[in-house]
């Protein structure tokens, strides 16, 4: 009887530690402030190489490349990567359903934009487009993001140009794209005056009066800058250069150097802010 009660009187006071203890652990929880773990997509994202994606299909290559497009989709992020080595998991993904699918028009034309554009990563963005271009040559929307990112973004004028030439008839192309393939012709020879002919051969075609308008104030600008350049250089500037703008209107001689009779904007390609070149 009395072991009994020992034992009883043990098991109580077992209970009473462990309300204790469990007490003194939930007011732990709730006074001390737990660090936060935040990862990134990047950090936490499981890319699986193609190649295993290729061996392991079984036939079912166009259903892993659905899957792997609905599941990039749904979680896709905004955080920038502008490391230049090819490596972030958007791109591994859009990547392997492009390999997967090369066919599958979508993903390059979205996977490519979203990349360059909301994701920042340039090279790996160009690398999805140019993919792309060989299996739809003649895609306005990949053609056009490759024009602005080889133009805008790397400052490689040659390719940029190469690419909006191609879609410059096309209905969707923006009212100013010829405008746009002068200045990137200009950027690549810097000759004023040919410039000047070419603006004048569009201006002269052109139709719609809202872009007449803003071809006159580029040829007037072209003009300015070319006359300009001419009376303020030259040592004998009545004899060889114009002394009126492209309205007619006298260059003004301030005492030191001519300017002319209104502001302009100087003729030339007016990049993002945040281009870089990378090459």
């Amino acid at each position: 009887m009395k072991i009994t009660k020992l034992l009883i009187s043990k098991s109580n006071y077992s209970i009473i530690i462990c309300f204790l203890m469990f007490f003194v652990s939930a007011l732990i929880n709730n006074k001390i402030e737990k660090p936060i773990l935040n990862l990134s997509k990047q950090d936490t994202a499981l890319n699986v190489d193609t190649t295993i994606y290729q061996l392991f299909s079984a036939g079912q290559k166009r259903l892993i490349t659905d899957l792997l497009w609905i599941s990039t989709l749904l979680e896709s992020d905004l955080d920038h990567y502008s490391k230049p080595d090819l490596n972030s998991w958007m791109y591994h993904r859009f990547k392997s359903i492009t390999t997967l699918d090369p066919k599958f028009e979508d993903a390059y034309q979205f996977g490519g934009r979203y990349l360059y554009i909301v994701k920042d990563d340039i090279l790996g963005g160009k690398d999805i487009l140019e993919n792309g271009v060989k299996n739809y040559p003649n895609n306005y929307f990949i053609n056009f993001d490759l024009g602005f990112l080889n133009t805008f973004e790397l400052q490689d004028y040659q390719s940029g140009f190469l690419y909006f030439d191609k879609i410059k008839d096309h209905p969707f192309a923006p009212t100013n794209i010829k405008s746009i393939l002068v200045k990137i012709k200009f950027s690549l020879d810097q000759n004023l005056e040919d410039t000047f002919q070419l603006v004048l051969d569009i201006y002269n075609k052109e139709s719609n009066e809202s872009i007449k308008y803003k071809l006159f104030r580029e040829l007037y600008a072209i003009k300015a800058m070319i006359d300009l350049n001419c009376l303020n250089t030259s040592n004998n500037p009545n004899k060889n250069c114009s002394m009126s703008d492209y309205e007619g209107a006298p260059y003004l001689y301030n005492g030191k150097n001519y300017q002319a009779a209104k502001n302009y904007k100087e003729f030339k390609l007016h990049l993002n802010k945040k281009s870089k070149s990378t090459k």
